[in-house]
This record gives C-alpha cells, structure tokens and sequence, in this order.
C-alpha cells in the first residue's frame, strides 16, 4: 500500500482505497486487469505479464482529461525504452505506476516526454526482486515534469537519473530502500547534456533517501551494494561553453544515506553532484546548487584515498581534449553530518580537476558518529583544478572514530579560504590530530582566523595540535589534555563568561605537561563578573609569562601581565593570576 495505491489485490478482489481519493480498484477473475472506478476517473489501468513492450506507449493517455492515473504495470520484459506519457498527450493531474519488475533489466523507463506532465507529479513505486535497467523518472530531453517521487525496493538499477533528461518544476523525492543495488552511478538530479541538446533544464528540489542494505543477518552473498559513485544532485555535460553560459539549475538538496556498502574501495559520494565541459573563459558557472543538506547515518563507503570519499560539494572537471580549462560548479552553503558507518575520507567542499571549479559558500561540517580516515573542511582539486570554500567553515566533533586527521582547510593550498572553527563537545575521548591548514603544505589560505575550540567538552584530548591562531575552552568545559598530546599553539582563551560560580573551583583544563612558554594566556569574563576562577590543574610543572584580561571580549589592559602582578585600576583592579595548589588561577591577590 502505497499513499493508498493498493497493489495486493487477489483475482476479483476489490479495494477501496481511503488515502487515494476514495477510489475503487477492481482485479478482474483472472486476476490480470485492473480497473479503477470514482466520480471522476475510470477506466482500465494497465496489467501486461508476458508481453514485449519492444515501442514507447503512451500509456497514460487514457486517463488525460481525469485528476490522477494510474498504472499497474507487471513482469514484462522490456526490449527497448518505454515512455509513460508522450508528447502528443497534456496530462493534467498526478500519474500513480506500480512497476512490478522481475525480469532482467532492458530498455530505459523515461517517465514523460515534451511537457505534457508540465505541472503534475509522476509517483513510481518499483519493486519485484528484478532489474529496473536504466531509469530516468522524470522527462526525456527537453521535456518538463512538475515533481518526480519514487520508492523502490528489492531491485536493481543500472544508470539512474531520478529526475530524468528534462526539467521538474518541483522536487525529485525518493525513498530507496531495503534490497536495491546501483548497478552503476546514481544521480538524485536529472542528465543536463548540453552538449549534445544546448536545451535550459532546472530541478526545483531534490530530496533522497538511500538505505540498500537489507535487515540484519543478510549474508555477504545476498547483500546488495552501490558499485557505482551516489550523486546528490545532477550530472551536468557542458561540452565547449561560451561566455553566454547555459546554466543548470538545482534547488535545495537533501540526500540521506542510512544503510548500504560500496563495491568500490575508491567509491565516491557527491552530495552536490556533477559538471563537466569546456570553459576557457569561466565568466558563468554551467551548474548551481541553492544548498546541501546532507547525512550519512550508516554503511561501509570505502577506504582512504587522495581525492576520493564523501564530498559535500560537486565533482568539477573538463571531459573535453581542448586543454584544462574546465567548468565552474558553483554550491551554496553545505550541511554535511556524519552520524554513523565507515568511510575513507571526508570533504566539507567539492572536487576540481583538469582547470575545473568547484565552489562552496559556507561548509558546517558535524561529526557525530561513524569511522572516517580524514576529515577536510575544504573540498580537494588535483594540481589543475580549483576547490574553494568562498565562505567560513566549522567543523564540530562530538562522537565518532577519526582514525587520521581533521584539517580545518581543504586537501591542498586554495581549497578554502574563508575563517575556521574547529569545535569538540560531549564527552568522547578523542586522540587525532587537528589541523588549521590544508594536508600538503600547511599553508592557512588567505585568512588566518582559524581557530580550535573545546565547548560543554569533558573528554581527554591526546593528539596533535597545529596550524591555529588560538585554542578557547568555553564556561562548560572540564576537559583533559592527555599526555600523548602534541600542542602547537601560542593563544589560550578560558572563557568563563557563562560559567556557573558552582564551577569557579573546578578547573576548566587538567594538563599534567602542560608547557605555556611564549604563549598568551586569556581570561574572559563577564561584565561585574568577580569570581575566583581555576584555569589549568597540575600546573606547577608549566611556565608562564604572558597573561590578558577581557571583560566581554574586549581586553581592559594596556599590555599583558606577568603571574602574580596584580591589575592596576579599574573593575579588577587588585586581581591577577596565580599558581596555588598546582593550579593556575585568576583570583584577587591584594
């Protein structure tokens, strides 16, 4: 049962469906035709088990001048491409198709052609324990659809374009369950190729659920699997621009992978998707994307390889032989979540090569769950392509295994260039190294507001720290800096603005090695705020020289202080900071 769509029907059996308009579904005795009666639709919907379907059909022309259609198409083998609804038809209302495919894949499924489904939905619910062949849910090239939904299950799929070769006026939505493999690459978006047709498409929103695992227990034998790359979005083939770009356009995206496994150790997942073409000039980008939302739950996405794992941003890059001069891909803001499975590693931006651009406004990048390599707040780009992160970036590790490094930056030099935050909270113990920079070179872009901080955090850190302009521990964190660390950082904020006086004796940071040589130690306090603190436990083993005092952010001292000297003038004046009982304080010292 389908939004009401019944399809369990035995031989001369009827239905009438609550959900689905009230309508009445009849199976025929010999349980092969299926009719469909209510005030304002009737006729046969279509049963075809043994047929060739070797022409397109327009099989939804029956039902032209009614609200919604529906189609019940059975095991038939398909020897050449089949379209529901053709051109010479206006279809006004939804089209319902239940495709029940056990057969072996043949021809591709297009779902209209022109735009005779201009402004209605076609709703697909494929399944039967076969091959679907290639899919193209929405129009051919050209053509217009108001809005594309599937759900499929216990099948397979060769090349997918959910939203076909044309244009949906509205959202691409699917849910790909329990039992599916992606025979070959799977696009959420439509095929723009305008290389070959110059037609302007757009997709209005996509919205895409990916869980092709089945239950637990399934054997390795009968698991079913991605073998080809998962694209969030479109696939974009520009051939040779112009200055007068022809544009494609795509809404917001959402795409959630909750279960499944790769075949492909190297296999990759663009939640933004893909453009390629020719553009000596770059004055437009050929492909756009409003925004990314997107989440990775659950499965097995490959291992750790350079320029490969799960991107937030667009595959970029020149499928032509005029030289690097590739296309530019430009992505609004990206949300990307990693909340659980193993994957290699992981990307806030996109992928540029051969003189391509790829482009990311703002990247929030959350890690809560799940086995990553690497983690990148930037994109990546081989040595003649462009990744660039335009906006800030903020990473935010709560959970999770990070098995290598997290980089505040990109892969290389240029793959971001706005501020970052890198930010750890909850209560895991976490023993990577946290980078401000990009992997090749550590060169911090063309900002150097990069920065690490530890908020409501009550783990023990024991990695390594390099590449930031500062580390800030927040009012609600007691956390610990195992003796495995390997802190590069010459700033420390110890913001207690928002910390409860019931915390004033409790250290915000216990560090048996601690070593503060050269470093400038801050407090931040809230206005008439005259509490005494404890910083740093275990501190009689460190060094300190250099110490500031900020009353909301803003220092009130003319230069730094020394442990021990006290602030002269002003609301604090007579306080300091001290060592007492193996802790560093700020406290009133007159």
């Amino acid at each position: 049962n389908y939004q009401g769509f019944y399809y369990g029907l035995g031989a001369g059996e009827s239905y009438l469906s609550p959900i689905y308009g009230g309508r009445a579904f009849t199976l025929d005795a010999e349980g092969k035709t299926l009719s469909v009666a209510t005030n304002n639709m009737s006729g046969t919907i279509l049963t075809t088990e043994a047929a060739d379907l070797a022409t397109s059909g327009a099989f939804l022309t029956g039902f032209v001048n009614s609200a919604d259609k529906a189609i019940m198409w059975a095991d038939v083998n398909l020897s050449s491409a089949v379209t529901f609804a053709t051109s010479a038809a206006n279809i006004a209302g939804d089209a319902w198709i239940d495709l029940d495919r056990t057969k072996a894949a043949g021809g591709t499924i297009y779902g209209a052609e022109g735009d005779c489904m201009g402004n209605a939905t076609i709703r697909y619910l494929v399944h039967g324990a076969g091959s679907v062949g290639n899919f193209a849910g929405g129009a051919t090239a050209g053509g217009v659809v108001g809005g594309v939904e599937l759900v499929g299950y216990n099948n397979t799929y060769d090349q997918t374009y959910l939203g076909g070769m044309g244009t949906v006026a509205g959202l691409v939505s699917a849910r790909v369950s329990s039992g599916n493999t992606l025979a070959k690459d799977f696009y959420a978006g439509a095929l723009a190729n305008y290389a070959k047709t110059g037609t302007v498409t757009s997709v209005g929103g996509i919205d895409t659920t990916i869980a092709l695992n089945m239950s637990a227990g399934t054997t390795k034998e009968t698991k079913y699997y991605a073998k080809g790359n998962i694209y969030g979005a479109s696939q974009v083939k520009a051939g040779t621009v112009t200055t007068a770009a022809t544009v494609h356009k795509v809404g917001d995206v959402v795409l959630t992978i909750s279960n499944g496994e790769t075949t492909k150790d190297t296999m990759c997942i663009f939640a933004a998707g893909y453009a390629t073409g020719h553009d000596e000039a770059k004055e437009l980008p050929v492909y756009t994307v409003d925004s990314v939302t997107a989440t990775i739950a659950g499965g097995n996405w490959g291992g750790a390889h350079g320029g490969r794992g799960v991107f937030g941003g667009a595959f970029a890059g020149d499928n032509t032989t005029a030289g690097d001069a590739g296309v530019w891909a430009k992505v609004g803001d990206v949300n990307l979540t990693i909340s659980g499975g193993t994957m290699g590693n992981v990307y806030g931006g996109g992928w540029a090569q051969k003189g391509a651009k790829s482009e990311v406004g703002n990247v929030n990048l959350t890690i809560k769950g799940g086995t990553i390599a690497n983690v990148f707040g930037g994109g990546s780009h081989s040595s003649s392509g462009g990744s660039t992160v335009t906006g800030n970036i903020t990473i935010t590790v709560s959970a999770g295994t990070i098995t290598g490094d997290i980089y505040a930056r990109g892969q290389l030099d240029g793959d971001a260039t706005g501020s970052a935050n890198v930010i750890f909270t909850g209560g895991k113990n976490f023993s990577c190294g946290v980078y401000g920079y990009s992997y090749v070179s550590g060169a911090t872009g063309s900002e150097d507001d990069v920065t690490l901080s530890f908020s409501s955090y009550g783990g023990t850190f024991s990695g390594a720290v390099g590449g930031f302009n500062g580390i800030a521990l927040d009012g609600n964190t007691t956390m610990t800096i195992g003796a495995a660390a390997d802190i590069a950082n010459t700033a420390w904020t110890f913001d207690t603005a928002e910390r409860y006086t019931a915390l004033a004796k409790t250290a915000m940071l216990d560090w048996s090695a601690a070593d503060f040589t050269g470093d400038t130690i801050a407090i931040n306090l809230a206005t008439g705020n005259a509490t005494e603190w404890d910083l740093v436990s275990a501190a009689s083993t460190t060094v300190y020289n250099k110490f500031d005092v900020l009353v909301d952010g803003a220092s009130i001292l003319t230069e730094t202080i020394d442990l021990d000297q006290a602030i002269v003038g002003g609301a604090y004046a007579g306080w300091g900071f001290t060592v007492e009982e193996d802790t560093l304080k700020f406290k009133y010292l007159a």
